[in-house]
């Protein structure tokens, strides 16, 4: 068979991607689900983010925020040493805060405060308005309020005790609404679905996104993909079919791969939809806009190829799509159960290194009276029982997982990116920091598996008969 010029590809192309969009139109099937996720984002359109009133909380901790080094700081798990560590020689506190020109309390208000500096007397030195202004508000990678006006209250009393006072006119800053808690409802209030004391609104849109991009809306997705697509290689190889499209002047294992491609539009179509349409719609109700869930498209679309490469291969070895579509879910349901395994055994590890550490909260008074009085031996595991990363178990369970594709990675990408732009600081941004591996080997493990799976298919398919 002749090479094909190259300016004669794209119509192949072309054509066998237009029988693939034939019979997913045919099959009725893309109809269905788009108008299935229309009706999820249709939802989500009816949802209502509510500011709840107070302020106080924030404005303190912006406020003491300014005596302390505040870089890389986690609110999730602090202690009084580090804080000890981390102090700039003055303590900072609010003394008093009022709500201006008569404004609910709420993020889009302004406020009136005091802010007290107390340093040591008469030898700390004193602090400028400028840099006072600098740092409040600034609290971990975030910024809570910024400084509008500030004017520094003198007293003679003050100087000598090593107290200075500003009175300053404040706004919210960038990151105020992501940490201010609000009430979420449904169907235009009819339905709340926080408590009443609210949630955070960067915590919420962070669980939208992925309950719709890489959670629930994703799985549905990816199932009928690839039910979908299992049958488009064995109508393809089906008597009659196949010699028509051969009759196209290309290689065969170049038809298979224009086919694989046509299945890949099947679902990119879909995610695009799915993805698209939860950043519009959140974004509209909530007025927070994240760009970063568009990473939802590679990263599921990735996932997609892979279990497509593996039903391209099975179909192409049995020409049957039920064989293809259960073999294609086995792999799926394993790569799960490996995963969750490589999770227990990872939370083993974790726990063995920290066993000797002493939680964090202790008091010093507790530690003494351990010291002094009849200690009580915490419950640990029997002397001869290994704990379970050490076990064959254990270790059988991590060689598989090193070679096997690690969708979760890439997850884990997105969601550190996610947490940046929706989490001040706190348990999310630091359960996403931890729970963060080598992105690069999972995308190169999962490229090694949808290429092998594809070589294997199109060497098979190029020496089969029809």
């Amino acid at each position: 068979m002749s090479e094909v010029p190259w300016h004669r590809r794209p119509s192949a192309f072309l054509a066998v991607l237009a029988d693939s969009w034939r019979e997913t139109r045919d099959s009725k099937v893309l109809y269905v689900l788009l108008g299935g996720i229309g009706l999820l984002l249709g939802v989500v359109l009816t949802a209502n983010f509510e500011p709840l009133p107070g302020s106080k909380p924030y404005l303190q901790l912006a406020a003491r925020a300014c005596g302390i080094e505040t870089a890389g700081l986690d609110l999730a798990n602090l202690d009084v040493a580090e804080l000890a560590g981390r102090l700039k020689g003055a303590l900072y506190s609010l003394e008093s805060s009022a709500v201006l020109d008569d404004a609910d309390d709420l993020p889009s208000a302004r406020w009136e405060v005091v802010l007290r500096r107390q340093g040591v007397p008469l030898v700390g030195g004193r602090e400028s308005a400028e840099e006072v202004s600098s740092r409040f508000g600034k609290v971990a990678e975030g910024r809570l309020f910024v400084v509008d006006s500030i004017g520094e209250i003198r007293d003679r009393l003050g100087d000598l005790t090593g107290v200075q006072r500003w009175k300053m006119t404040i706004s919210a800053g960038p990151d105020l609404r992501v940490a201010w808690p609000h009430r979420m409802t449904l169907f235009w209030g009819a339905v709340q679905l926080t408590p009443d004391s609210g949630a955070p609104l960067g915590l919420q849109i962070f669980i939208l996104y992925k309950l719709l991009t890489t959670g629930f809306g994703a799985w549905i997705m990816l199932l009928v993909g690839v039910v979908v697509t299992s049958f488009f290689v064995p109508n393809m190889i089906r008597k009659g079919t196949l010699e028509l499209l051969l009759v196209r002047p290309i290689p065969r294992w170049r038809l298979l791969f224009y086919k694989y491609l046509g299945g890949l539009l099947f679902a990119l179509v879909l995610l695009l939809a799915l993805v698209g349409g939860a950043w519009l719609a959140t974004g509209l109700r909530a007025g927070l806009w994240s760009p970063t869930v568009l990473l939802a498209v590679p990263i599921v679309m990735l996932f997609f190829a892979l279990l497509y490469a593996c039903s391209t291969m099975v179909a192409v070895i049995t020409r049957a799509p039920v064989p293809a579509m259960l073999v294609t879910c086995l792999y799926w349901v394993a790569l799960f159960i490996v995963g969750v395994l490589h999770g227990v055994v990872e939370t083993s590890r974790v726990e063995e290194s920290g066993e000797s550490r002493p939680k964090a909260g202790v008091s010093l008074s507790e530690l003494k009276s351990n010291r002094s009085g009849p200690q009580r031996r915490a419950p640990s595991r029997p002397v001869d029982r290994k704990p379970l990363h050490e076990r064959t178990f254990g270790k059988v369970v991590e060689a598989i997982h090193a070679v096997l594709p690690r969708d979760r990675d890439l997850d884990n990408l997105m969601d550190l990116q996610l947490v940046r732009d929706l989490a001040l600081a706190g348990p999310l941004r630091d359960f996403a920091t931890r729970s963060m591996s080598s992105a690069s080997v999972g995308l190169g493990i999962t490229l090694a598996h949808l290429g092998g799976f594809l070589l294997v298919a199109c060497l098979i398919f190029s020496r089969r008969d029809p």
